[in-house]
């Protein structure tokens, strides 16, 4: 009987001790609810973090979540991120995995906060990845808000890798001409990334139809975009409205179709052709080339590496073409010997500002040392 009474004492203490427990647990999960919830008062209105965070004002409120941004918001913030991945961790940007899970933007950012006027996304699993934007780069944050306080849309930049030029050192631009095409063009934009270089595409508008990702792939590269007319009419054998559009219509093309609206500041006239009337209407500087590799001649990568080689002058600009398998080859053993005899690889751009040279509208440039006709 004594044993029964032990007994029956026993389960009623673990009994009664499990009660307190669970009921200690709730108050402590209840508190910790409590706590979550922050209201801060912004001038015009309140931000509430409850779990979720939302921007409240007039009894309406917006959810800062994924569904606050755009595809086109998300498309951009991803290839910002994998930027951001690329400088400090090459293994991650490599990854596979990384690159599939980041893929699914609703999916890949799981936590968000609104802060010192920004929006605050971040990754909480495997990768610990975080970015940040301001308020006014996600339109539906400017549309909810646009009534209640003056606020501009800004649409997110794409970021450019930058490309450190030192202008006591050697250097040269490799140009391509006629382009893009899809292979060799990434493949060349890829070289000269791995070498921490640049160069200078003058493209073609009728092209351009499905290169949308190349011609981001070559800004984000650090790279540089120039006009090359729209369907390589030469252009002194046109009247001036046709004149202008082959000017203008490449520009308006790549405008149209690049993340950050990418805005054209060179140009080179199909076959080098140039006359009075190019550069008095060229909104452009015209840059022609003072090295002609004659790639589209001798199609034979030794021979446009030797001709590159033998003759590396500091200032020069080089003539290629990247819609031919065998300048492509003939590049990507080329980028890294240039880099080897001591030169740096630029754009044409940087290679004039380095130099201290203005590029002005409808002048020619055919090298840092020649200039003008």
């Amino acid at each position: 009987m004594k044993k029964n009474n032990i007994y029956l004492l026993i389960v009623f203490i673990v009994v009664a001790s499990f009660v307190y427990f669970m009921n200690n647990q709730h108050i402590n999960l209840e508190t910790q609810t409590k706590a979550k919830v922050v209201v801060e008062e912004e001038s015009d209105f309140k931000v509430v973090k409850d779990g979720v965070v939302k921007i409240i004002k007039d009894d309406e409120e917006l959810l800062i979540d994924s569904s606050l941004f755009t595809d086109d918001e998300k498309r951009r913030i991803i290839k910002n991120v994998k930027y951001i991945v690329e400088k400090h961790d090459k293994y991650l940007y490599q990854s596979e995995q990384f690159n599939n899970d980041i893929s699914d933007f609703d999916s890949f950012f799981n936590e968000y906060e609104y802060k010192d006027n920004g929006i605050y996304l971040k990754h909480t699993g495997d990768y610990e990845v975080g970015f940040s934007i301001k308020e006014n780069q996600s339109i539906n944050f400017v549309n909810f808000i646009s009534d209640r306080r003056e606020l501009d849309y800004q649409s997110i930049d794409i970021l450019v890798k930058e490309i450190e030029v030192d202008p006591n050192k050697p250097m040269v631009a490799l140009t391509f001409d006629d382009g893009p095409a899809i292979y060799n063009t990434m493949e060349i934009v890829d070289k000269l990334k791995e070498y921490d270089s640049a160069a200078t595409f003058f493209i073609l508008g009728y092209r351009l139809d499905d290169k949308a990702e190349i011609l981001n792939a070559i800004i984000e590269s650090g790279s540089e975009i120039g006009g090359h007319s729209y369907d390589h009419k030469k252009m002194i054998d046109l009247d001036e409205n046709e004149l202008m559009m082959q000017l203008t219509l490449v520009r308006d093309i790549v405008k149209n179709k690049t993340d950050n609206n990418y805005e054209i500041k060179l140009f080179r006239p199909p076959y080098g052709a140039i006359d009075d009337t190019l550069k008095e209407k060229s909104p452009y500087p015209l840059i022609l080339w003072d090295h002609d590799t004659y790639d589209w001649k001798v199609k034979k990568p030794k021979k446009i590496i030797d001709n590159v080689i033998n003759n590396l002058n500091d200032g020069s600009i080089i003539l290629l073409h990247d819609i031919h398998q065998f300048t492509k080859e003939a590049v990507l053993e080329l980028i890294p010997m240039i880099k080897e005899k001591g030169y740096q690889i630029v754009t044409v751009s940087q290679m004039f500002e380095a130099k201290g040279i203005e590029l002005k509208p409808g002048e020619v440039y055919y090298s840092i040392h020649k200039i003008g006709e």
